[in-house]
Protein backbone atom coordinates (compact mmCIF):
# COMPACT_ATOMS: atom_id res chain seq x y z
CA UNK A 1 0.00 0.00 0.00
CA UNK A 2 3.03 2.10 0.05
CA UNK A 3 2.52 5.11 -2.23
CA UNK A 4 -1.10 3.79 -3.39
CA UNK A 5 -2.94 6.12 -0.66
CA UNK A 6 -6.17 5.77 -2.71
CA UNK A 7 -6.14 2.05 -1.48
CA UNK A 8 -6.68 2.67 1.57
CA UNK A 9 -10.84 3.94 0.48
CA UNK A 10 -10.81 0.71 -0.31
CA UNK A 11 -9.32 -1.21 2.50
CA UNK A 12 -12.05 0.56 4.62
CA UNK A 13 -15.17 -0.21 2.74
CA UNK A 14 -13.56 -3.41 3.11
CA UNK A 15 -13.68 -3.41 6.95
CA UNK A 16 -16.90 -1.98 6.72
CA UNK A 17 -17.93 -4.58 4.64
CA UNK A 18 -16.53 -7.01 7.58
CA UNK A 19 -18.56 -4.92 10.25
CA UNK A 20 -22.27 -6.02 8.76
CA UNK A 21 -21.40 -9.32 9.58
CA UNK A 22 -19.96 -9.06 12.85
CA UNK A 23 -20.25 -5.16 13.88
CA UNK A 24 -18.49 -6.49 17.47
CA UNK A 25 -15.20 -7.04 15.80
CA UNK A 26 -12.26 -5.60 17.78
CA UNK A 27 -9.60 -5.89 15.23
CA UNK A 28 -12.26 -5.05 12.36
CA UNK A 29 -12.70 -1.56 13.90
CA UNK A 30 -9.30 -0.92 15.36
CA UNK A 31 -7.78 -1.73 11.26
CA UNK A 32 -11.17 0.58 10.18
CA UNK A 33 -9.95 3.49 12.27
CA UNK A 34 -6.33 2.61 11.51
CA UNK A 35 -7.45 3.35 7.73
CA UNK A 36 -9.65 6.39 8.10
CA UNK A 37 -6.41 8.32 9.95
CA UNK A 38 -3.99 6.92 7.30
CA UNK A 39 -6.01 8.96 5.07
CA UNK A 40 -6.70 12.16 6.93
CA UNK A 41 -2.84 12.04 7.32
CA UNK A 42 -2.30 11.55 3.67
CA UNK A 43 -5.43 13.68 2.47
CA UNK A 44 -6.25 16.12 5.08
CA UNK A 45 -9.63 15.76 4.85
CA UNK A 46 -11.40 16.19 7.72
CA UNK A 47 -13.95 13.38 7.26
CA UNK A 48 -11.55 11.27 7.58
CA UNK A 49 -10.98 12.37 11.24
CA UNK A 50 -14.34 11.99 12.27
CA UNK A 51 -14.18 9.04 10.71
CA UNK A 52 -11.47 7.56 12.32
CA UNK A 53 -12.25 9.36 15.36
CA UNK A 54 -15.99 6.97 15.47
CA UNK A 55 -13.98 4.04 15.09
CA UNK A 56 -10.88 4.27 17.68
CA UNK A 57 -14.37 5.21 20.07
CA UNK A 58 -16.01 2.04 19.15
CA UNK A 59 -13.26 -0.15 19.30
CA UNK A 60 -12.14 1.12 22.60
CA UNK A 61 -15.94 0.23 23.74
CA UNK A 62 -15.26 -3.31 22.98
CA UNK A 63 -11.41 -3.92 24.33
CA UNK A 64 -10.43 -1.21 26.71
CA UNK A 65 -6.96 -2.02 27.48
CA UNK A 66 -5.25 -2.16 24.12
CA UNK A 67 -1.89 -0.20 24.36
CA UNK A 68 -2.07 -0.55 20.09
CA UNK A 69 -5.37 1.41 20.02
CA UNK A 70 -4.47 4.11 22.46
CA UNK A 71 -0.95 4.71 20.56
CA UNK A 72 -2.76 4.98 17.47
CA UNK A 73 -5.78 6.95 18.34
CA UNK A 74 -3.57 9.30 20.69
CA UNK A 75 -1.33 10.06 17.00
CA UNK A 76 -4.48 10.64 15.28
CA UNK A 77 -5.09 13.48 18.00
CA UNK A 78 -1.67 14.94 17.97
CA UNK A 79 -1.49 14.80 13.67
CA UNK A 80 -4.96 17.17 14.31
CA UNK A 81 -3.39 19.68 15.94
Amino acid sequence: LLGRDELFVEVADLFRCALKLDPDDFEAWFSLACSYSRLYECLADESYFREADAAYLRASELVGNDAGLWSSWGQLLLNSA
